[in-house]
């Protein structure tokens, strides 16, 4: 077997171990964490482009489905394409956190503080439709059928 077969099968079966082996050097070290992984992106321009998206991927779905409760949906009006979701802050708020947060991963920031509570998940019409004008045609059709 290849070294780096064998590396590959042991990261597999040890990924935990592993993983916090990683984070804990990092933490330890962190100015050679920072040059390994600038020149990890500079040598593999490709790969490291394809696992960051994965990952604003995977954690964006993740926070979508913790803030819809499993399936990702639109709160108001139960749309379910994922491409059509986003995350509404429920008191407003979002340009101040798009400000704090920078040009960040929204998911990734609120999985790290551990899913905190203010959010949920709207479509992009809905969350535009509250934010220009105080409220979404979703909200005013269901008060009149009611």
């Amino acid at each position: 077997m290849i070294k780096s077969e064998y590396n590959h099968k042991y990261y597999l079966e040890h990924k935990e171990a592993v993983t916090n082996k990683n984070r804990n050097w990092e933490k330890l070290h962190p100015d050679s964490s920072f040059k390994f992984s600038r020149e990890y992106r500079i040598n593999h321009p490709g790969i490291a482009a394809k696992q960051s998206k994965r990952y604003r991927l995977d954690t964006r779905r993740e926070c979508l489905e913790h803030y819809s409760n499993g399936t990702p949906k639109c709160a108001c009006c139960g749309e379910t394409h994922i491409e059509f979701l986003g995350i509404d802050h429920i008191n407003g708020g979002g340009a101040k956190a798009r400000k704090e947060l920078g040009h960040g991963n929204i998911g990734a920031s609120l999985k790290a503080q551990g899913y905190p509570l203010g959010y949920r998940v709207l479509c992009h019409n809905c969350n535009m439709s509250i934010g220009f004008y105080g409220y979404c045609p979703h909200q005013i059709k269901e008060k009149s059928d009611g």
